[in-house]
């Protein structure tokens, strides 16, 4: 099974349905206590149409007074 999320950017276990365990096979190279969370974020465009996105943040940051990167892809249908 590979499991994804806002830190895990994609490991991959092995579940054992008689005992309920899993083991890991293989995980990304970034640790995750080394990587910030995200969190969904939404504002309305000039058109008046929202703008869905997700926030991360480096760890212990609060999110004011920090450099901004605004990546854009995906589209209407899409969330990634």
């Amino acid at each position: 099974m590979l499991h994804r999320d806002d830190r895990d950017y994609g490991s991959y276990r092995l579940y054992n349905v008689a005992n309920r365990k899993d083991t890991l096979l293989l995980s990304s190279d970034i640790p995750i206590k080394d990587v910030g969370h995200s969190y969904p974020v939404s504002f309305k465009a000039s058109d008046g149409h929202t703008v869905f996105g997700y926030l991360t943040l480096p760890l212990g940051k609060s999110p004011r007074n920090l450099p901004l990167i605004v990546n854009v892809h995906g589209g209407p249908t899409t969330v990634d």
